[in-house]
């Protein structure tokens, strides 16, 4: 019965009687997944096969890249969809990692079964496309949010983290500055400016090949 309730609480479980979520769950429609703090539930470019819904605890959606530097994109809390927007897709994998903050249960809801439902049931499809827009309203202001900060900080946080993988102050940038450019969504030009700048500044130090870090902001 406690499983039955924490459904009954998510955009699905509301539109079906307490019979519907068990007969769902017999059926491997809906099945509920436990999950330990600490643990990596999706990686980027796993293929997504249903769509779940946090019923307890916390997870965060996050960027890894290449030097297992983590950017965290998300967070999602009880009785949030995952993966709604790219479930039904014709590449439905994972754009991120998925990473679990604290113990907890997720709702797998089967996507041919939630299908069906968006058929017989309008109100579920109407609340579905509700949550993911909301969801990628939100994102669009996070989005926003980051561009805010400076070119000048996005270019030390960078550099700080090299200096920390390549165990020195002087580092030698491991990929060109087009491709750092492109990493922040400016225009190459953009980052050499900035790099002279930041030199002028007293920040860094330019030799040949490698950068010297001088100063934190």
């Amino acid at each position: 019965m406690k499983y039955v309730d924490l459904i009954k609480n998510t955009f699905i479980g509301c539109q079906l009687t307490n019979d519907e979520i068990r007969l769902a769950r017999k059926n491997s429609d809906l099945i509920i997944k436990h999950f330990d703090k600490g643990q990596f539930l999706h990686l980027e470019g796993e293929k997504c096969l249903s769509l779940e819904i946090l019923l307890v605890g916390s997870i965060v959606s996050m960027q890894i890249d290449e030097y297992g530097t983590e950017l965290v994109i998300n967070t999602f809390e009880s009785y949030e969809i995952i993966a709604g927007n790219i479930l039904f897709g014709t590449l439905p994998k994972y754009p991120l990692s998925f990473f679990s903050e604290t113990k907890g249960t997720l709702l797998q809801v089967n996507k041919l079964f939630l299908f069906d439902l968006f058929i017989k049931r309008p109100n579920v499809l109407k609340q579905f496309l509700i949550l993911i827009s909301n969801r990628a309203i939100s994102l669009g202001g996070k989005i926003r949010l980051a561009k805010r900060k400076s070119l000048r900080n996005s270019i030390m946080e960078y550099l700080h983290s090299q200096s920390l993988f390549q165990g020195s102050s002087i580092i030698t940038l491991p990929i060109s500055k087009t491709e750092l450019a492109n990493r922040f969504g400016v225009q190459r030009t953009s980052v050499s400016r900035e790099f002279s700048r930041m030199e002028r500044d007293g920040l860094i130090k330019l030799n040949n090949k490698t950068i010297e870090i001088l100063n934190r902001l």
